[in-house]
């Protein structure tokens, strides 16, 4: 994936199953890339807009566009020119590479690509998995607390109506 805007590129790559930044070699953020494959793959054209090549009023213009090219393998899958969210926010206008129209696309997704390298580095220190916590910790100076999980108690069946004496 390449995203150009603002006189800057982006790119994210693939390798060993995990998304990277390109050159850098840094992890980007799961999430973040999900968020843009889904998107790219889901997009969806619900209108035609403009046939006037009025490009700076729909943020498409050289100085504000937003270029995201997909490759998949060495398939280009997609390039698209993202603009800004249409006046009800339930759309963002996009043109096609190769189509000079301007169409609205379904949601709201321009922020998706449009933000910095640093923000797609995937920025996790330490992950803890919440299931396998067991015990928690903190020491203040020459003050502890200790905070343990223990199982719940198994619940017991609701009393019911008391059984019919035996006539």
């Amino acid at each position: 994936v390449r995203i150009s805007g603002g006189g800057k590129t982006q790119a994210l790559i693939r390798k060993d199953g995990r998304w990277v930044t390109d050159p850098q070699g840094f992890s980007a953020d799961p999430k973040r890339v999900n968020e843009m494959l889904e998107t790219l793959a889901g997009l969806h054209l619900t209108a035609l807009v403009a046939e006037s090549k009025n490009d700076a009023l729909y943020e498409l213009d050289p100085d504000h566009t937003v270029t995201v090219k997909a490759w998949q393998g060495d398939q280009l899958r997609r390039d698209i020119d993202v603009g800004k969210a249409a006046p009800s926010f339930r759309h963002t206008f996009v043109k096609i590479a190769g189509d000079d129209r301007i169409f609205h696309a379904a949601d709201n997704f321009r922020l998706r690509f449009e933000s910095g390298l640093d923000d797609l580095r995937d920025k996790t220190v330490l992950a803890i998995n919440r299931q396998e916590l067991n015990e928690i910790q903190i020491t203040k100076d020459q003050s502890s607390v200790t905070l343990t999980r223990t199982p719940a108690p198994a619940e017991t069946p609701p009393a019911g109506p008391p059984a019919p004496a035996p006539a």
